[in-house]
Protein backbone atom coordinates (compact mmCIF):
# COMPACT_ATOMS: atom_id res chain seq x y z
CA UNK A 1 0.00 0.00 0.00
CA UNK A 2 0.77 3.64 0.29
CA UNK A 3 3.42 5.48 2.57
CA UNK A 4 3.77 8.92 2.87
CA UNK A 5 6.12 10.88 5.06
CA UNK A 6 4.76 14.14 6.97
CA UNK A 7 6.89 16.78 7.48
CA UNK A 8 6.23 20.24 8.89
CA UNK A 9 5.39 22.27 12.23
CA UNK A 10 5.94 19.91 14.90
CA UNK A 11 2.89 20.05 16.91
CA UNK A 12 0.56 20.12 13.63
CA UNK A 13 1.59 16.95 13.05
CA UNK A 14 1.04 15.66 16.85
CA UNK A 15 -2.23 17.50 16.33
CA UNK A 16 -3.75 15.74 13.53
CA UNK A 17 -2.50 12.24 14.18
CA UNK A 18 -4.27 12.21 17.57
CA UNK A 19 -7.36 13.42 15.82
CA UNK A 20 -8.01 10.32 13.44
CA UNK A 21 -10.64 8.66 12.32
CA UNK A 22 -12.17 5.07 13.13
CA UNK A 23 -10.30 3.38 10.23
CA UNK A 24 -7.04 4.65 11.15
CA UNK A 25 -4.57 3.16 13.86
CA UNK A 26 -2.08 5.51 15.22
CA UNK A 27 0.94 5.01 17.52
CA UNK A 28 1.80 8.87 19.29
CA UNK A 29 5.21 9.63 19.91
CA UNK A 30 4.42 10.38 23.65
CA UNK A 31 7.53 9.47 24.81
CA UNK A 32 8.23 12.63 23.69
CA UNK A 33 7.24 15.37 26.90
CA UNK A 34 7.40 18.05 24.82
CA UNK A 35 9.52 20.61 22.29
CA UNK A 36 10.87 24.03 23.10
CA UNK A 37 12.38 26.71 22.16
CA UNK A 38 16.38 28.23 22.85
CA UNK A 39 18.10 31.26 21.59
CA UNK A 40 15.45 30.75 18.06
CA UNK A 41 16.54 26.75 17.81
CA UNK A 42 13.82 24.25 17.96
CA UNK A 43 14.47 21.17 20.36
CA UNK A 44 12.22 17.65 21.65
CA UNK A 45 12.34 16.72 25.00
CA UNK A 46 12.56 12.39 24.42
CA UNK A 47 11.62 10.80 28.00
CA UNK A 48 11.64 6.94 29.00
CA UNK A 49 9.06 4.86 27.35
CA UNK A 50 5.86 5.10 29.33
CA UNK A 51 5.41 1.79 31.84
CA UNK A 52 8.45 0.90 30.93
CA UNK A 53 8.38 -1.63 33.78
CA UNK A 54 5.55 -3.57 32.53
CA UNK A 55 5.65 -6.76 30.37
CA UNK A 56 4.32 -6.38 26.56
CA UNK A 57 1.22 -8.61 27.87
CA UNK A 58 0.58 -6.41 30.67
CA UNK A 59 0.98 -3.11 27.98
CA UNK A 60 -1.76 -4.30 25.66
CA UNK A 61 -4.00 -5.77 28.13
CA UNK A 62 -3.70 -2.01 29.82
CA UNK A 63 -3.90 -0.46 26.59
CA UNK A 64 -7.22 -2.52 25.83
CA UNK A 65 -9.16 -1.57 28.58
CA UNK A 66 -8.65 1.80 28.05
CA UNK A 67 -10.52 1.53 24.84
CA UNK A 68 -12.73 -0.79 25.93
CA UNK A 69 -13.94 -0.21 29.57
CA UNK A 70 -15.89 -3.54 29.57
CA UNK A 71 -12.28 -5.70 28.58
CA UNK A 72 -12.34 -8.37 30.66
CA UNK A 73 -8.80 -9.69 31.31
CA UNK A 74 -6.47 -11.06 27.78
CA UNK A 75 -5.56 -14.28 27.76
CA UNK A 76 -2.25 -14.28 26.16
CA UNK A 77 -3.61 -15.89 23.45
CA UNK A 78 -5.31 -12.56 22.78
CA UNK A 79 -2.22 -10.30 23.22
CA UNK A 80 -0.73 -12.41 20.84
CA UNK A 81 -3.63 -11.94 17.85
CA UNK A 82 -3.04 -8.12 18.15
CA UNK A 83 0.62 -8.14 17.77
CA UNK A 84 0.07 -10.38 14.68
CA UNK A 85 -2.63 -8.05 13.17
CA UNK A 86 0.32 -5.79 12.73
CA UNK A 87 3.41 -7.78 12.29
CA UNK A 88 5.09 -7.28 15.54
CA UNK A 89 7.02 -10.21 16.36
CA UNK A 90 7.99 -9.08 20.24
CA UNK A 91 7.90 -11.56 23.45
CA UNK A 92 4.97 -10.60 25.21
CA UNK A 93 6.75 -11.13 28.79
CA UNK A 94 9.64 -8.52 27.39
CA UNK A 95 9.59 -5.19 29.43
CA UNK A 96 8.23 -2.19 27.43
CA UNK A 97 11.46 -0.22 29.00
CA UNK A 98 13.52 -2.98 27.03
CA UNK A 99 12.33 -2.13 22.87
CA UNK A 100 13.64 0.59 20.72
CA UNK A 101 11.69 3.76 19.27
CA UNK A 102 10.88 1.51 16.71
CA UNK A 103 9.82 -1.16 18.26
CA UNK A 104 7.47 0.58 20.96
CA UNK A 105 5.67 2.22 18.16
CA UNK A 106 5.03 -0.76 16.75
CA UNK A 107 4.02 -2.10 19.83
CA UNK A 108 1.43 1.04 20.72
CA UNK A 109 -0.03 0.21 17.14
CA UNK A 110 -0.76 -3.80 18.42
CA UNK A 111 -2.36 -2.03 21.04
CA UNK A 112 -4.85 0.48 19.72
CA UNK A 113 -5.04 -1.72 16.51
CA UNK A 114 -9.08 -2.13 15.07
CA UNK A 115 -10.83 -4.39 13.26
CA UNK A 116 -10.99 -2.82 9.67
CA UNK A 117 -8.18 -0.42 10.04
CA UNK A 118 -6.85 0.74 6.29
CA UNK A 119 -4.45 3.67 7.47
CA UNK A 120 -1.59 3.62 9.97
CA UNK A 121 -0.13 6.70 11.65
CA UNK A 122 3.61 6.45 13.36
CA UNK A 123 4.82 9.87 14.68
CA UNK A 124 8.50 9.88 15.11
CA UNK A 125 9.00 13.49 15.49
CA UNK A 126 12.56 13.19 18.21
CA UNK A 127 13.97 10.01 16.97
CA UNK A 128 17.09 11.42 16.04
CA UNK A 129 18.72 10.32 12.89
CA UNK A 130 21.30 7.05 13.15
CA UNK A 131 22.03 4.38 10.68
CA UNK A 132 20.23 2.32 13.18
CA UNK A 133 17.27 4.17 13.22
CA UNK A 134 17.00 4.33 9.83
CA UNK A 135 17.64 0.99 8.87
CA UNK A 136 14.63 0.32 11.65
CA UNK A 137 12.27 2.74 10.75
CA UNK A 138 12.54 1.57 6.86
CA UNK A 139 12.20 -2.06 7.83
CA UNK A 140 9.00 -0.92 10.02
CA UNK A 141 7.47 1.32 7.12
CA UNK A 142 8.04 -1.97 4.68
CA UNK A 143 6.05 -4.46 6.97
CA UNK A 144 3.41 -1.95 7.93
CA UNK A 145 2.76 -1.09 4.60
CA UNK A 146 1.92 -4.66 3.50
CA UNK A 147 -1.12 -4.23 5.84
CA UNK A 148 -1.97 -0.51 5.65
CA UNK A 149 -1.40 2.34 4.43
CA UNK A 150 1.15 4.36 5.98
CA UNK A 151 1.55 7.93 7.25
CA UNK A 152 5.44 8.53 9.20
CA UNK A 153 5.98 11.94 10.79
CA UNK A 154 9.87 12.85 10.84
CA UNK A 155 11.54 15.30 11.74
CA UNK A 156 14.78 14.80 9.94
CA UNK A 157 14.69 14.19 6.46
CA UNK A 158 17.49 11.89 5.76
CA UNK A 159 14.55 9.21 6.84
CA UNK A 160 12.64 10.02 4.32
CA UNK A 161 13.28 7.61 0.56
CA UNK A 162 14.61 9.25 -2.49
CA UNK A 163 11.07 10.12 -4.22
CA UNK A 164 9.23 8.81 -1.34
CA UNK A 165 5.55 10.88 -1.00
CA UNK A 166 6.20 13.89 1.33
CA UNK A 167 2.91 15.98 2.99
CA UNK A 168 3.69 19.20 4.84
CA UNK A 169 1.78 19.55 7.59
CA UNK A 170 1.27 23.18 9.05
CA UNK A 171 -1.40 24.59 11.40
CA UNK A 172 -3.39 25.35 7.93
CA UNK A 173 -3.42 22.13 6.87
CA UNK A 174 -1.00 19.35 5.07
CA UNK A 175 -0.33 19.66 1.49
CA UNK A 176 1.84 17.41 -0.78
CA UNK A 177 5.02 19.16 -1.33
CA UNK A 178 8.65 18.94 -1.75
CA UNK A 179 10.39 17.74 1.70
CA UNK A 180 12.64 20.96 2.67
CA UNK A 181 15.96 19.83 4.55
CA UNK A 182 15.63 19.19 8.11
CA UNK A 183 18.40 17.52 10.41
CA UNK A 184 18.03 16.14 13.89
CA UNK A 185 20.81 15.36 16.54
CA UNK A 186 21.46 14.48 20.46
CA UNK A 187 22.55 17.70 22.26
CA UNK A 188 23.91 18.05 25.58
CA UNK A 189 21.45 17.84 28.51
CA UNK A 190 23.28 21.59 29.92
CA UNK A 191 20.59 23.00 27.20
CA UNK A 192 17.51 21.92 29.44
CA UNK A 193 19.71 24.09 32.36
CA UNK A 194 19.87 27.06 30.14
CA UNK A 195 16.35 26.56 29.27
CA UNK A 196 14.84 25.96 32.70
CA UNK A 197 16.13 29.73 33.27
CA UNK A 198 14.79 31.22 31.18
CA UNK A 199 11.16 29.39 31.16
CA UNK A 200 8.92 27.91 33.91
CA UNK A 201 7.23 25.44 31.85
CA UNK A 202 9.86 22.24 33.29
CA UNK A 203 8.52 23.25 36.93
CA UNK A 204 7.53 19.86 38.37
CA UNK A 205 9.01 17.33 35.58
CA UNK A 206 10.96 14.77 37.13
CA UNK A 207 14.23 15.23 35.58
CA UNK A 208 14.99 11.84 36.23
CA UNK A 209 13.00 10.52 33.53
CA UNK A 210 14.50 13.27 30.67
CA UNK A 211 16.87 11.35 27.92
CA UNK A 212 19.27 14.38 25.88
CA UNK A 213 17.40 16.73 23.75
CA UNK A 214 17.49 16.35 20.25
CA UNK A 215 17.97 19.32 18.52
CA UNK A 216 15.88 20.39 15.27
CA UNK A 217 17.17 22.32 12.55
Amino acid sequence: MNVTYLTGELNAKRKMIRSMSEDAVIADNDDIIGYFRLSGKLYCLPGTLPFSDMSVRSFIAYRRSLINDKCKAMSSREVRSYLKAVGCKVKIRRKVGSLSTTQYRHLCLASNYKVGATRAYLNLDGLPYTRYNKRALRALVKKLSRIFSVFVAVSDTRFIPRGAVVSRVTSEGAEIAAAQKQRSRIVSKRVLGKYFRTSDSLLGLDFSILKNPVLIN
